[in-house]
């Protein structure tokens, strides 16, 4: 992540037809892009009639505001990496909802 000023908000990215709310998590920034679509396809999202651009497949763009003003930053030629689909949300590998006894004293017996 290249360092920015304070003066600027890192707002929104464009990626093929979807829209999705910037976030910041450590030192990078991370978006849900979410299709209308009920189905899970390979398929680009259709163009709706508000959407500010005109993309190819493999670019961007990312609204930031700079004193006051919305700004875009078109980016290129993105190298695109397989995500992984989780229905409920991803796993928390800290999850300790449930708990098996491996074994038991006895005290514990008692």
């Amino acid at each position: 992540m290249v360092n920015k000023s304070d003066d600027i908000v890192i707002d929104s990215i464009y990626f093929r037809n979807l829209k999705g709310k910037l976030v910041q998590k450590n030192d990078k920034y991370v978006a849900i892009l979410k299709s209308n679509s009920p189905n899970y396809t390979f398929t680009i999202a259709e163009k709706s009639n508000d959407y500010p651009f005109d993309l190819s497949q493999s670019e961007c763009a990312i609204s930031f505001i700079e004193n006051g003003e919305t700004k875009y930053y078109k980016t290129t030629n993105l190298n695109e990496v397989a995500g992984t689909y989780y229905e409920n949300g991803p796993p928390s590998i800290n999850d300790a909802t449930s708990s098996t006894v491996v074994a038991f004293t006895e005290e514990d017996k008692e």
